[in-house]
């Protein structure tokens, strides 16, 4: 049996030779045997069947690294989700999938990811696969890919999901409280976490929209906050654009905040 008949250990991992339907000989790495085999027999079947005029030509040798580059270039910049969809990739995808070329990602390769993702929620891990049928999908579009694997995502249970119940009323006092009593009268800014706190307790603001907030959003007169931009000075889209209520118990912080620390004029 010739040598090119089974992958070859190089290393750690298994290499695996054969020549494609131009006559040109190529080889791959992979981490694990079963992978390398399957990826052979896909390769030699695939030469023989373009040679035949069987199938079409098969898609260009791109990786998922590749994928992940283009993606980050060119498609994850338009999305607020951006840093996301950068650690999502940096901690989860490319560590699984990174040298992996794309024609070689399949239902087996998604299964061992899922495997290896026990520990985390199932929601977690929905966010993940996601972004990698998103991203597949764009490499089909490409050209990069003629078929996506069929990716099963885990059931979420509703019922284990934390309760997102609001806080009592008690509850809400002691946690102003503890705020407030962490305020050092020689530092200006050790405010900015009850001014932050009561803000979100009375208005239901994400932790995003506070961190956006400015002078401008806030009319003192109509005793409203428009709700704008989020953290990284993005604007919101127009459905999540919003004015929210100044109630009596927080109009009197905000009023001392802004005595405190102005806006700087235009």
């Amino acid at each position: 049996m010739p040598r090119t008949a089974k992958p070859t250990r190089c290393r750690d991992k298994w290499r695996i030779r054969w020549t494609d339907h131009d006559g040109v000989r190529r080889s791959a790495v992979y981490a694990h045997y079963d992978v390398a085999e399957r990826a052979l027999r896909r390769a030699k079947t695939e030469a023989e069947e373009v040679r035949a005029g069987r199938c079409r030509r098969p898609a260009p040798l791109k990786t998922f690294a590749e994928l992940a580059r283009y993606w980050l270039a060119h498609r994850a910049t338009e999305k607020r989700s951006e840093k996301d969809d950068r650690s999502i990739l940096r901690r989860h995808l490319l560590p699984a999938f990174g040298h992996l070329e794309l024609k070689d990602l399949g239902v087996a390769e998604i299964d061992r990811f899922k495997q290896s993702k026990r520990k985390l929620s199932p929601k977690t891990v929905r966010n993940h696969l996601a972004l990698l049928g998103t991203m597949l999908r764009l490499a089909r579009e490409l050209g990069w890919l003629h078929v996506v694997p069929t990716i099963k995502k885990p059931r979420v249970d509703p019922t284990r999901e934390v309760d997102q119940r609001w806080l009592t009323v008690a509850e809400r006092d002691k946690l102003l409280g503890a705020a407030r009593n962490a305020i050092d009268p020689v530092d200006p800014f050790s405010e900015v976490p009850f001014v932050l706190i009561s803000t979100a307790v009375f208005t239901g603001m994400r932790a995003g929209e506070l961190a956006g907030l400015r002078w401008s959003d806030i009319d003192f007169k109509r005793r409203l906050i428009c709700v704008r931009r989020s953290y990284n000075g993005r604007p919101k889209t127009a459905a999540s654009r919003r004015h929210v209520p100044i109630v009596d118990a927080l109009l009197p912080t905000l009023r001392a905040w802004r005595l405190r620390h102005p806006p700087n004029p235009s």
